[in-house]
Formats: structure tokens, sequence, C-alpha cells
């Protein structure tokens, strides 16, 4: 391994080896032209990635010795599952034919319709980015989801989850398994849909694992998308987990982004968000929370860029660290020269809840333009003794005191969230970052501490 491969570790062999006859999405001359690409790309001399280390997996072997690393999903439509197959024959065909929902290499090889033709030709676009996280994809593509939503039709609320992988049948200490997964959702015009994606690792295995992630939204004119993502993969256990993510977003003339990022998981973890507003009345609505324990990274690094006039975005992401763990939040927008009328609003407040941990946040504004309304704010801190004092005084133990407060905190994205079990996830996380045991039991007692808060009237303090 030379010097260079040492910021990528095993992440830069590929898993599969392909031949020269290869054809389809993937092929020889692309995979070695990412490979190539990250070679070169020395990722701890890169600004953009100067919080995120992988030398914690560098010594690793990546294990290809089986097909466990292959991409499958669980998928959902209004809480009844489906399946790639019922997608084509069931109860639901007639919404599930207007909701297109097939494996990229179908979309690939099957004849294609103009809808269909406009999203594929989109979907080699994105793909075909020189940037670290696709060349990644590159080298370890094994197939992709593909949603499509026809013009004007209002889809339900489908859910995707990552489906748990078993650790291989020849697990070692010093090998790393690796899960691709790829998703790709293209709205027709005035089109509406809701996406919570999920990724965990499963908690009885004993080998560390690598789960990358990229998903790529085009959101046509007048469309609409709520988009959850939730990462609640392994951490602190003797093995490594490591998520690497990227999410891009392209959004047309009066289209709407809703999205909410949950960093719940994994001891290495890196997001990457690109939204572009590319035409006038364009919006995004960003939101993000992430929960550190142990000796956790969790770096988010977003890049939302406003190229047209009359477009509004906000973006709020909350970090709350226990131990010894680390967060990062760099936060760019970019006007661009003609973008008036522009608004934007950023915030991204910290909680520390120990000495060790620390925050990181990096907030950016690049303007090129007048009239425009645009604000950022950023805050690193502890909680508030006086009102832990306070809470004590009124009855309640340090514990129950350190939840109310550190649950108030995250309360304005949590109470939010469509789903309980996402709700639990956050406050089984929560406990972590706080040191806390958690019992399944107490998670309904979760809910009533905003209503304690209130009674207690704690403004006062």
């Amino acid at each position: 391994m030379s010097l260079k491969d040492v910021s990528w570790g095993p992440l830069l062999n590929p898993s599969l080896s392909l031949s020269a006859d290869e054809t389809g999405f993937l092929n020889v001359e692309r995979q070695n032209s990412a490979k190539q690409r990250l070679s070169q790309y020395e990722i701890s001399r890169a600004e953009a990635w100067r919080y995120t280390s992988l030398k914690s997996i560098a010594n690793f072997e990546l294990d290809t010795r089986s097909t466990s690393y292959e991409s499958s999903w669980l998928m959902s439509l209004d809480e009844e599952p489906i399946s790639f197959d019922s997608s084509r024959s069931n109860r639901k065909s007639n919404e599930l034919s207007k909701l297109r929902i097939l494996r990229l290499s179908e979309l690939a090889t099957q004849s294609r319709d103009e809808l269909a033709e406009r999203a594929w030709t989109w979907l080699n676009t994105q793909m075909n980015q020189a940037e670290a996280m696709h060349d990644l994809q590159s080298l370890h593509y094994c197939d992709g989801l593909v949603l499509i939503v026809e013009k004007d039709y209002v889809a339900g609320e489908l859910s995707l989850t990552s489906e748990k992988i078993n650790q291989s049948f020849f697990a070692e200490a010093d090998y790393l398994l690796l899960q691709s997964s790829n998703v790709w959702i293209y709205l027709d015009e005035g089109a509406c849909l809701s996406v919570i994606e999920g990724f965990e690792s499963n908690k009885e295995s004993k080998q560390s694992h690598a789960q990358l992630s990229l998903t790529s939204m085009h959101l046509s004119a007048r469309s609409k998308l709520s988009y959850i993502r939730s990462q609640e993969q392994n951490r602190g256990l003797e093995t490594r987990d490591l998520h690497l993510g990227r999410i891009n977003a392209s959004i047309y003339a009066d289209a709407c982004l809703n999205l909410t990022s949950l960093n719940l998981g994994a001891d290495i973890c890196r997001l990457e968000l690109d939204v572009s507003l590319e035409e006038s009345r364009a919006r995004a609505d960003l939101s993000g929370l992430y929960l550190g324990s142990a000796k956790a990274q969790l770096d988010q690094h977003l890049t939302l860029r406003h190229k047209a006039a009359s477009c509004r975005s906000s973006q709020c992401f909350k970090g709350a660290l226990g131990a010894k763990s680390r967060g990062v939040f760099t936060g760019r927008v970019i006007v661009s020269e003609g973008s008036f009328d522009t608004v934007a609003d950023q915030n991204n407040p910290n909680l520390l809840l120990s000495e060790s941990a620390k925050a990181v946040t990096r907030p950016q504004l690049e303007i090129y333009n007048d009239d425009v309304v645009c604000s950022h704010g950023a805050t690193v801190g502890q909680l508030d003794e006086d009102a832990l004092f306070y809470l004590k005084t009124r009855g309640l133990d340090e514990a129950s005191a350190l939840r109310a407060l550190t649950s108030a905190f995250v309360g304005e994205i949590r109470e939010a969230l469509p789903k309980p079990n996402l709700k639990q996830a956050i406050d089984y996380s929560l406990k972590q970052s706080l040191g806390l045991a958690f019992d399944d039991s107490e998670a309904e007692e979760w809910l009533d501490w905003e209503q304690i808060l209130n009674e207690l009237d704690i403004s006062e303090v």
C-alpha cells in the first residue's frame, strides 16, 4: 500500500473485478478513472475533509470473499410492505404504476418511455461527476434503486431500509465488510413524494462494517419531496463502523425540498449534502440532528447553492455531544450573481455533554449579489448549571434533569418526525450521549419531558 493509499485504506480496492467486455451503467473505464482520481486525492490535505480521519481503518482488508455487500432494500408504501415484484402486480398496482420502483440495472437495459429517458439522462449526468464520493461508489457499485413519480401524481410515504448484512462466514477482526447503496429519486412536474431512508448495522455482528450511500434527487417544477434520512449503525464496540454518505438535490421552479438528517450512529460518519436551487422560487428547508457518544466522529458537510431569483432556504442543524465524541458542521451558502430576492437562513447550535466532547462549526456565506436577506448563527455551549440546579430543587434527580434539558434541546427536530421509531432512535442515542442506560420500557416516558418543563416553568431560571 502506497502512502497515498493510506488516506482511503481498503476503500481504494474495488469490490468487484470487472471484465473488459462489461456493459451497462458501470464499466472498466469508469472504474479505473475513479480509482486513479482517488489515489491522487489525499484527503488528509483536503480542507473539505479536514475533520474526517479514516486512519482507524487504514490497516483493514476489504472482505470480498462473499457477496453480502450487494445492495438490497426493505420497502413499504404507506406502511404496507412492497417489493420489486409487487410494484408490478398487487392491489396497489395502479398507484405503483405512477410511482415507478425499479432497479438501476432494469432502467439501463429495458426500453424507456420519454419520462424514463429523462430520468436516465439526469442519472448519468449525476454519476459522471468527478467527485470523491461518486468515485467511491463507482469502485463499490452493485446496483441502485430508482424511484420515478409521474406528473402531478401525489404518492404516499415510502420507507426504505438498507437491509442489514450478516457478518461474513469468514469474519475476522482485521477485515472490513462493505455495503453500498444508491437511490435515485426523479419527480416529474407537480409530483409529490415522502421518503424515509434508514441505515442500520447488525447489532449481533462481530465484524467491522463500512456503509457507502449515495442519494440523488431531481425535483422538477412544482414538485415536492419530503425526505428523512436516519443513520443508526453500531458505535463504541470492539469493531469499527464507518458511514460515508452523500445527498445531491437539484430543485427547479416552485419546487420544494423538506429534508431531515438524523446522524445517530457509527464510529465515523461523514455526510455530504449538496443542494442546488436551479430556478426561481425554488425552496429548500433542511434540518438535522447529530448525537455523539464514545469516540464518534460525526461530520456534516453542506453546500447550498442559490442559482436563481426569489429562492428560499433554511437550515437548522443541532448537535449534542457526549464522552469523547466530536461533531463537525460545515455549512456553505453560495448566492450566485443575479440571484436577487434571495432569503437564506442558517443555524447550528451545539451542546457539549462532557468536558472531553468537541464541536466544530463553520458557517460560511458567499454572496455575489445585492437584494438578499441572509443570516447565519452558530453556538457551542454546555448545559445551564442554574437550570440543572432548579430542576433538582423541584424533585428531579440529576439523570432526570439531564434528560429533561437535553430532550428539550432536540425537541424541535424530534417532535416534527412522523414515526415513533425515529423518535425512539433519538431517545436511545441521546441517552448514550449522556452515558445513561436505556430501557425500552422507558421510551414513552421521554415524551412527557416537555410537559414537565412547562409545568415547572423553567423559563423563570
